[in-house]
């Protein structure tokens, strides 16, 4: 396997994978009818940003940091601001031919790379969630260890990385290798035997499991008529009667209750148990 092949395939894809999501909350409320196909001729000058936190920067933006090479990647700092703006540049003809000018293995570590790739390709449906359902326009890379067929999109990576020995195939479906493992558990992909989505599965059941039947009735007469959790009134809920890892009968800010101010961060998690229920794992006693 060619070693620069390999960097060029999956920083292409990485690349193509951030513009794409860039693309998509542009159009956050048609996101249903989105459907992106890899343009690997982008426009001359096209580019994408990112904000990132400088004091806790994700793993994809210190990846990008580390190759802000002439004609790819230029990062803009600012001191008096809290965050910053990577601004990817293509002033090539396309980016298979910058990142090949760019000798970009020079600048970080295979093992690195992929594992940057597997995280950002594993949660890649996370960021085309339709605000109304939570469904998926696009599709993200299995992680699991059973055998799948990739999306159309990921086919060609999961070839580089087949090539590279991190993944086997049967006729059109494959299966990760051991040799993938340092790089799963590096992006927190697999923990021991099972993978951090069968983690948040089980986490999210113990949520519902361990719900206050007086605050898991009411979502009934909901499931009834539309066959869907109220993802609002569930997002209520969570925020204001889970905290500190359990439920209680007191909300913790009752002066927010009173006025209906629902707490940050609660949509996600009240739109995966409503993914949960919708697929027969969340059962509702029907009145």
């Amino acid at each position: 396997m060619n070693r620069k092949i390999l960097f060029v395939e999956l920083v292409h894809s990485l690349l193509w994978m951030n513009i794409t999501k860039g693309q998509a909350h542009k159009h956050r409320e048609a996101i249903d009818t989105l459907n992106f196909v890899p343009n690997l001729q982008i426009e001359n000058k096209s580019y994408f940003t990112i904000e990132v936190d400088d004091e806790f920067p994700s793993r994809l933006e210190k990846f990008l940091r580390k190759i802000q090479v002439p004609g790819i990647c230029t990062v803009r700092d600012s001191r008096y601001e809290p965050w910053a703006k990577v601004e990817i540049q293509f002033k090539g003809p396309d980016p298979r031919t910058c990142l090949c000018d760019a000798n970009i293995g020079d600048f970080i570590q295979e093992g690195e790379l992929v594992s940057v790739f597997l995280e950002e390709a594993a949660n890649f449906d996370s960021s085309f969630e339709s605000s109304i359902d939570g469904r998926c326009a696009l599709a993200a890379l299995p992680v699991d260890w059973e055998w799948f067929t990739p999306p159309h999109y990921f086919v060609e990576p999961v070839n580089t990385l087949l090539n590279a020995g991190y993944c086997e195939t049967n006729a059109l479906k494959y299966r990760w290798t051991e040799k993938v493992r340092p790089q799963m558990e590096a992006a927190w992909l697999w923990v021991g035997d099972k993978t951090s989505f069968q983690l948040r599965e089980e986490e999210l059941l113990q949520i519902w499991n361990t719900m206050p039947e007086r605050f898991r009735m009411p979502f009934a007469q909901q499931a009834r008529e539309k066959d869907s959790l109220d993802v609002i009134n569930l997002a209520m809920i969570l925020g204001h009667f889970r905290y500190d890892g359990e439920w209680h009968e007191k909300p913790e800010n009752p002066e927010g209750l009173r006025h209906g101010i629902l707490p940050g961060g609660q949509i996600p998690t009240a739109r995966e148990l409503n993914r949960l229920f919708k697929s027969g794992k969340i059962a509702i006693k029907l009145l």
